[in-house]
């Protein structure tokens, strides 16, 4: 039994509940508001110390070189991916004499083991902005100084880049249309110097019956600009050529030298700097002569000053390994002073990418709004390794510092989804609050209506609001105005109309047995003239085949209570026919009915499972539709397509005219369905047709070619 505070609720009941209800939702969305701040927190900070660790392993290992040296022994040379064509420090040289007399008895192109330090390399590109080049090929070029290099004071250089067979430059010959190179210093003593090939001396004075071997070998030879008739000895060059790696097939041509220091400053040796403040701010050009393989000259010319792509670099080590684009500094400590070896916030990098959509910066302003009044600060993230390089870099440490984010991508959509969740349900709260309230009242003036304590036209405040109570109010009170009114009328209606159906079927019953007694007169009418002259004429295979045609159509019809159903229902017996053959008499047979008609596909071999009385019938439909259509003069076509293995074959009815629009590609085949304005064209052929070949397990549609129209027949092969 209800206790009296329950029964006085109890009108209340699903207003308190659904109010409870979105309180207890507006407290689960706080609930995983908070939730997810916390817990995106915590995997934020773990994520990001995994991530800093790996990206900063990751950097150390991309700046170690396969000889063992790193790009942090020169940072300043070696941090920027595009740099312009200096010299370089290294820590050990890579010049060595290709050929020399150790190593001539035995030695050829394809055997000489040579690699550039990586580091040093840098690629003009083909097509970079800046480079003058009247065909497309680029170098790759390196210029070093080593540290303490034990050789003497010398410039090293390499340089690789395609080209056909090197054409050599013979003594007292012109250069023009010769292989060569000229290199330009920019310094306070500008230099400018050219390289040309030349046979190997060594190889022309100690094996000159063996030449061929030392084909791919080349000397080159030293000329100042201004004096190309005079031999500078302060540049010592050779060069090998061999073919490309892997499905680069080209030949490629090798250059690698040194230059005496004394030619590029006249103080380099009494100075006690190596390499000296002239060499190293000396900046470098190149131009580069090649024969192409239709005999032109092509030139590539590379100014002073030009920045090209650097082979590997720290920032591209950075750029590869850092994606999270965090600071990192390397530095040295000495005692208690930290230097600064290296840091990325030197670099010239790209914007970092923003994320993505309008609708994620959205949320990525409004949750550190929110987090701000919860309190949340974030703070960097750093990671530091220790590690060592040889000397004299010695002992460095790198940091890598995160910048503070708020909360990843992921928790700033879900923060601001919830907040718009959490808005939307104060919204909803409100609203349900006020709509209940409406429809108490209009619940309490439907009671007094129903049992006339009211009049309903007293309420005259309800007809001035304009909402969804007040509207379903006034289509209560209008239907229980009208229903009574109503209900006599539509009773009125549906017996009018249950009498109206009833004459229109016994008008339609007696229509369709006049009919039917109309098709049975006309049946007897046409069997028996028809059954004499099917036996007048035995022994006209021709003759009879219309015939036969015509006793079956009347067969169906006289049974059909429609012509419709009488096409539909004739009777259709398929046996093995070959039709290329069958197609071919028929075609030959019919050439006098139908002018300019030709058969295109093979004369027998293509047996078929068919009505051969029915397939003529439908035939005779399209060839009439295909005379009546096409262009005049032109010719109508019956193809017959077998392909091997196939389980149909195909018939196409091919003429030239005017294509069918596309909407009518299938309407075309409906009953009395004809866009001739002949009377005689009732619009039957083609639906006949279909429903003959349907008979058979064929089909048939229509299709638009280039010049015409075709129809065009499946047929099943007999297997």
């Amino acid at each position: 039994m209800r206790t009296k505070p329950f029964r006085r609720i109890a009108p209340w009941r699903y207003t308190i509940g659904a109010l409870l209800g979105a309180v207890g939702i507006i407290g689960l969305i706080l609930f995983a508001l908070y939730d997810s701040v916390t817990s995106a927190k915590v995997s934020e900070q773990q994520v990001r110390e995994n991530t800093q660790a790996a990206e900063l392993s990751n950097f150390l290992l991309a700046t170690r070189e396969p000889d063992g040296s790193s790009l942090l022994e020169n940072p300043s040379d070696f941090s920027e991916s595009k740099r312009e064509l200096r010299f370089v420090q290294l820590r050990k040289s890579f010049y060595s004499y290709l050929l020399n007399r150790q190593n001539a008895r035995n030695i050829a192109a394809e055997k000489i083991l040579f690699e550039v330090p990586r580091p040093c390399v840098t690629e003009l590109v083909q097509g970079s902005d800046g480079i003058d080049q009247t065909s497309n090929f680029s170098v790759q070029a390196c210029f070093a100084t080593i540290q303490g290099d034990q050789s003497g004071r010398y410039a090293y250089f390499a340089l690789r880049y395609p080209s056909e067979q090197i054409q050599r430059h013979k003594w007292g010959a012109g250069l023009k249309g010769k292989d060569r190179i000229i290199l330009r210093f920019g310094s306070a003593r500008e230099t400018s110097i050219v390289l040309v090939y030349r046979a190997p001396t060594l190889a022309m004075s100690r094996y000159p019956s063996q030449i061929d071997r030392f084909a791919g070998i080349h000397e080159l030879t030293a000329f100042a600009v201004a004096s190309p008739d005079r031999p500078l000895h302060q540049v010592n060059a050779q060069a090998f050529e061999r073919r490309g790696d892997g499905d680069d097939s080209r030949n490629y041509v090798t250059v690698v030298g040194r230059i005496d220091a004394g030619l590029l400053d006249a103080q380099a040796e009494a100075s006690q700097v190596w390499p000296t403040p002239s060499i190293a701010a000396t900046r470098i050009g190149l131009d580069v002569y090649r024969r192409a393989s239709d005999g032109s000259e092509e030139h590539l010319n590379v100014p002073i000053g030009f920045k090209g792509r650097s082979l590997v670099s720290l920032q591209n080590a950075y750029l590869a390994t850092v994606p999270s684009r965090s600071k990192l500094v390397i530095s040295r400590k000495v005692g208690a002073v930290s230097t600064v070896v290296w840091s990325s916030a030197n670099l010239s990098l790209p914007a970092a990418p923003r994320r993505s959509d309008l609708q994620q910066r959205v949320f990525d302003w409004w949750a550190p709004k929110l987090m701000a009044m919860a309190r949340y600060r974030p703070d960097p993230s750093v990671y530091s390794v220790p590690f060592l390089l040889p000397a004299p870099a010695g002992e460095l440490k790198a940091d890598l510092t995160a910048p503070p984010v708020t909360l990843p991508g992921f928790a700033t959509r879900a923060f601001g989804w919830l907040t718009a969740a959490l808005l939307l349900t104060l919204i909803l709260t409100g609203f349900l609050a006020f709509a209940v309230v409406r429809l108490r009242i209009l619940t309490h003036r439907a009671w007094k209506m129903k049992s006339g304590e009211i009049d309903l036209d007293e309420f005259n405040d309800v007809d001035k609001r304009r909402d969804e109570f007040t509207t379903l109010w006034r289509v209560l009170r209008q239907f229980y105005r009208r229903s009574r009114s109503n209900h006599n009328f539509w009773i009125r209606q549906m017996q009018q109309a249950a009498a109206e159906k009833a004459q229109q079927v016994r008008m339609l019953k007696a229509r369709l047995e006049l009919r039917q007694e109309r098709l049975t007169a006309i049946g007897h009418e046409i069997r028996s003239p028809l059954a004499s002259l099917m036996v007048r004429s035995e022994g006209d295979e021709v003759q009879q085949n219309y015939l036969r045609r015509i006793h079956n159509a009347i067969e169906a019809i006289f049974d059909a209570a429609t012509v419709e159903d009488g096409i539909q229902n004739q009777k259709i017996v398929c046996m093995p026919v070959d039709l290329a053959d069958y197609l071919a008499r028929l075609v030959e047979n019919s050439k006098e009915r139908f002018r300019g008609l030709v058969y295109v596909g093979p004369t027998a071999g293509v047996v078929c499972l068919i009505d051969d009385i029915y397939l003529e019938t439908v035939l005779n439909h399209l060839l009439n539709n295909a005379v009546r259509y096409r262009t005049a003069g032109s010719e109508i076509s019956i193809r017959l397509n077998c392909p091997v293995d196939a389980s149909e074959a195909t018939v196409e009815v091919y003429n030239e005219g005017q294509a069918i629009p596309a909407d009518n590609l299938k309407s075309i085949f409906l009953y009395k369905t004809s866009e001739s304005f002949d009377p005689q064209n009732k619009g039957i052929g083609l639906f006949a047709a279909k429903s003959y070949l349907i008979g058979m397990n064929a089909t048939i549609v229509a299709a638009n070619r280039d010049k015409g129209v075709s129809f065009i027949i499946a047929v099943p092969m007999y297997i």
